[in-house]
């Protein structure tokens, strides 16, 4: 039974009728004498009205020549426009399934479509749409997104659902109307959705506005407008792994453990050995050479990409990937190291089941990992799109263009090969930073929100303690440099600077 019947059924008091027996009750005017809530109202001789929702009063106001506006809407059902438009979405979705699925139902009996709209009363063209398979995804999205939603706000209590969750670099990528109505829709089955306000910690007089979607057991009490635990921060978790790619059907992980390589599918070139092009391992260090047209080494639409391959399960390459026409006959990949033996060219991978690698992989809705399908070889756009998809191998850590934008620290890889004094001053630098920053969230004093953020930081320097990065040089850029035989000793191809010749 569908959620109007059901609650027309709450009306009539046994919640035993059946939707047949409901319309025989049920009459012209609305039921129970109230404008709030789901609204079981209208009826009539078409198909559809036989499933007696909130439409049905809407066409019946329009032939008396109602118009929809705010002052209509809320005098006439009580409601916000914004509240009836989400009404007026999901109930126009019921119908079309309804209607989507006595059409199915009518072509598995045998019948064409000429014969299926004069049965349903519609037009040929009507018939064809309600059979597409795209416009049945459509219909389905809001009744999906609502239900990835439920999934997780029942494991995770409270999710920041506010502005940009949908769209932001690390959002959904569905639309902010086809979310709201999602919400809507989880609001009326009693989940809680509550605004809450942080103060901006380099801007105390601005405030940063959230919205947490909550389970059905956290409520507010003793009279509160919001439950208390809103403002327990650190528990308000966000959907920034999750990504849609079909509109908010279905959704997926932006970071999957990544599949592994078989080693032998592996050439490694060791300092001394020579490779087709006359270059030893030695000569291009830590370049990937990819065999072409393999499908689960695939860089998409880039030249180079910084990578980690799994090998084995146990080890992983490490490197700047390239395609290549010197890879030898039996291998799809070459990987050249300075190394002098097999055991030390291969890295170990970390004990981490969310990072094996120990350095943070691209998102795949970024390029970082990608699905193709497994029989034909093509690149996908979702884990969804086949039966056979598939994870490729290539997990970028960053892609061509990428280092024009990296932030100008000065990793420990760089520092040790500098002189103390220059490595001091750097880090000093990056020390009085910190130190400002500290001083910044002590004169805090809402203490919940200086637990906050004190917590976050105390993360933040933790992770800066492992990663030992230092204060930028004036004028300091990121590059790439990738080895090409063509080019002379005294030669490097930068398009990005202007030549010089002399």
């Amino acid at each position: 039974m569908n959620p109007i019947a059901k609650e027309i059924v709450s009306y009539f008091g046994s919640g035993t009728m059946t939707e047949e027996e409901i319309i025989k009750h049920y009459g012209v005017g609305h039921l129970g004498g109230g404008n709030s809530g789901r609204y079981p109202w209208g009826s009539g001789k078409d198909d559809y009205q036989h499933s007696i929702d909130f439409l049905g009063r809407i066409e019946k106001l329009r032939k008396e020549g109602w118009k929809e506006n705010a002052e209509n809407i809320k005098k006439d059902f009580g409601m916000s426009m914004t509240d009836f438009r989400h009404e007026k979405t999901l109930c126009e979705n019921e119908r079309r399934l309804s209607q989507i699925k006595r059409v199915e139902n009518l072509k598995e009996q045998g019948l064409n479509n000429s014969q299926i709209a004069k049965e349903m009363k519609m037009n040929e063209s009507s018939v064809r749409s309600l059979l597409d398979a795209e416009a049945k995804r459509n219909t389905l999205q809001a009744k999906e997104t609502a239900e990835f939603l439920k999934q997780r706000v029942t494991k995770d209590k409270m999710i920041e659902v506010g502005k940009d969750t949908e769209r932001d670099v690390n959002g959904l990528n569905i639309s902010r109307n086809k979310l709201d109505t999602a919400l809507y829709l989880l609001e009326s089955q009693g989940y809680g959705i509550y605004p809450n306000r942080i103060p901006n910690v380099t801007n105390p007089n601005h405030q940063i506005t959230q919205l947490v979607l909550c389970d059905k057991d956290i409520k507010p009490k003793d009279g509160q407008k919001v439950p208390q635990e809103i403002y327990q921060y650190d528990k308000i978790k966000t959907l920034s792994e999750y990504i849609s790619r079909d509109g908010g059907k279905t959704f997926e992980k932006k970071f999957y453990y990544p599949e592994s390589m078989d080693s032998s599918r592996v050439k490694i070139l060791l300092k001394d050995e020579k490779g087709l092009d006359g270059l030893t391992g030695g000569d291009k260090d830590g370049l990937v050479e990819l065999r072409r047209g393999v499908p689960d080494l695939d860089l998409g639409n880039s030249r180079y990409s910084q990578v980690r391959i799994l090998v084995d399960g146990k080890k992983y390459i490490k490197g700047m990937a390239v395609y290549s026409d010197n890879v030898p006959d039996g291998y799809d990949l070459v990987f050249n190291t300075s190394k002098s033996s097999y055991d030390k060219a291969l890295k170990d991978i970390k004990k981490d089941p969310e990072n094996p690698f120990g350095s943070a992989i691209k998102d795949i809705d970024q390029g970082g990992q990608y699905w193709y399908d497994s029989v034909t070889g093509k690149r996908l756009q979702s884990k969804a799109e086949s039966p056979n998809a598939k994870l490729g191998l290539i997990n970028k850590r960053a892609d061509e263009g990428d280092w024009t934008e990296w932030k100008d620290t000065l990793p420990s890889q760089f520092l040790s090969k500098q002189t103390t004094y220059m490595a001091k001053k750097q880090l000093d630098l990056a020390k009085a930073y910190k130190e400002a920053e500290f001083d910044e969230y002590k004169s805090l004093t809402q203490p919940t929100i200086k637990k906050y953020y004190l917590e976050n930081f105390a993360g933040k320097c933790d992770k800066a303690a492992v990663d030992l990065k230092a204060a930028s040089l004036p004028g300091q850029k990121y590059h790439v440099i990738i080895p090409v035989n063509t080019l002379g000793e005294k030669e490097v191809y930068a398009p990005q600077y202007k030549s010089e010749v002399k």
